[in-house]
């Protein structure tokens, strides 16, 4: 008989200090306006993602080409003009 055994991971004592220097990494190799701009990202990325029934995370590589495909049709890329409204429909 094969079987696996399921492992998890060890308790690590300093674990709060590892999600403490975890944060501070992430704040030191991005601006707060970037940060934001990801947050309201992956916000619209989980949207869609109820919207049409795939799971945002772990996202597969087929979701998140279907999701550029979307963006492709509905965004455009001018800084120029403002933003447009976006659409969680597919076409």
């Amino acid at each position: 008989m094969n079987s696996r055994a399921i492992l998890s991971p060890v308790p690590d004592p300093d674990f709060e200090r590892l999600i403490e220097r975890a944060r501070q990494l992430i704040e030191s190799t991005s601006s707060p306006s970037t940060r934001k701009a990801y947050a309201s990202d992956f916000r619209d990325f989980g949207e869609w993602c109820g919207a049409h029934g795939f799971v945002a995370l772990p996202a597969t590589e087929q979701t998140v080409a279907l999701y550029c495909a979307h963006l492709s049709l509905h965004l455009r890329f001018a800084t120029d003009s403002p933003p447009p409204q976006r659409d969680f429909a597919l076409p």
